[in-house]
This record gives C-alpha cells, sequence and structure tokens, in this order.
C-alpha cells in the first residue's frame, strides 16, 4: 500500500478535535484523518481490517472467559463441562490461528513485502 504526503489547509478548530479524537482513540492524527477519508470514500485501509481482527478477538476472549465462570460452578453437570472444554479449545485453536497468521501479514504489510490485507 502506497502512502503519499500531502498538504491540507485546515481551521485550527478542526485540527484540535482531530487531534483530541485521535488521542483518545490511541492513534495519530494522520491515520485518524486517514481513517475519515477512507470511511468517506467507502474504502477499507488495514488499520480498520486491524480493528475488525482485535474486535473479533476480544470477543472470542469473552466468550472464552465466560464459558470458564461457567464451568467453575460446582453444580455443572459433567456433560455441559465436557460441552464447554470442547468449545473453549476449538474456540483457542481457532484464535491462536487467526493470530498467527495475521502476525504474518501485518508483518508482511509493515515491510512493504504484501500490499492488500484480506481478512
Amino acid at each position: 500500500m502506497n502512502r503519499s504526503a500531502y498538504s491540507l489547509v485546515l481551521m485550527d478548530e478542526v485540527i484540535q478535535q482531530i487531534d483530541e479524537l485521535a488521542y483518545a482513540m490511541h492513534t495519530s492524527r494522520s491515520n485518524l484523518i486517514n481513517q475519515i477519508l477512507a470511511e468517506r470514500v467507502q474504502m477499507v485501509t488495514p488499520e480498520m481490517r486491524y480493528q475488525d481482527v482485535f474486535r473479533y478477538l476480544e470477543q472470542a476472549m469473552e466468550q472464552l472467559e465466560s464459558m470458564a465462570r461457567e464451568m467453575e460452578a460446582p453444580d455443572l453437570s459433567i456433560d455441559k463441562m465436557m460441552e464447554y472444554y470442547e468449545k473453549s479449545q476449538a474456540l483457542a485453536k481457532i484464535c491462536q490461528e487467526k493470530l498467527g497468521g495475521y502476525k504474518a501479514r501485518i508483518a508482511a504489510l509493515e515491510e512493504g513485502k504484501e500490499t492488500d490485507f484480506d481478512a
């Protein structure tokens, strides 16, 4: 993915709001402006895909934590416990596979060896 530098003339108030929003989102001014413009023209950036990946992983972790809490219940049947265990193992495996693949893709993107990021 190529990047170009552009000079923009923006109102100081706009920049102040962008900076505050970027700070709250833990990103840079340039990245936020790029994201806003990409959304406006209905384009998906690698950063947006990264966010989708992390959201997926967060949801999977929440499911794992929920199952772990339920497995701690003293009145849980052995059948239900085995069901949760099998689901949690499958979910953990999927997360590890996805994370490993995404780490490799992200590294390739950062090194400029890959120009597209399809999740």
